[in-house]
């Protein structure tokens, strides 16, 4: 089990740094107040890294691999799971609102449901 924590570790890493990408691609400084760009969020999402679908996706075979691999994960580190649960849920969440505010998100969204399922 032990032997499979580095890849989960680096998993992790490389996954807080994708949100941290989009974090700072997301928004702009102004001198008054941040400025949210919609077209840049709605780039960021689509393109950086692939895209949020591919994430969602990435986040299921993670999910999916240490179930099967390190079983007795859940109930040693149950943090784990749960945050793979929060990532899921905060995607969602951002999808569902980029989809009421984009038609073209919303076009881009159908296709990768369709590619991800």
């Amino acid at each position: 089990m032990s032997q499979y924590l580095p890849i989960l570790a680096l998993g992790i890493s490389v996954f807080a740094f994708g949100l941290t990408i989009f974090s700072h691609a997301a928004y702009r400084r102004n001198t008054r107040q941040t400025i949210i760009n919609a077209a840049d969020i709605q780039r960021t999402v689509t393109h950086s890294a692939r895209g949020i679908y591919k994430r969602l996706d990435e986040l299921r075979e993670i999910e999916t691999f240490l179930r099967e691999e390190l079983p007795d994960l859940a109930q040693e580190k149950p943090w784990v799971f749960g945050w793979i649960q929060g990532q899921r849920i905060w995607m969602t969440d951002l999808i569902e609102q980029l989809e009421k505010s984009s038609p073209e998100f919303c076009q881009y969204s159908l296709r990768q449901r369709a590619r991800y399922k």
